[in-house]
């Protein structure tokens, strides 16, 4: 089965660390990546 691993951040990073938490940043993620995916 074909997967793909996306790192979207870095949690040793603090302000990633941050953003992760946040729910409209991961919206901002998920919606690029199906941008890609499917345009």
């Amino acid at each position: 089965m074909p997967a793909i691993l996306v790192e979207a951040g870095f949690i040793t990073n603090s302000q990633e660390r941050d953003n992760i938490r946040k729910t409209a940043y991961l919206e901002k993620i998920s919606l690029g990546i199906v941008i890609v995916k499917f345009s």
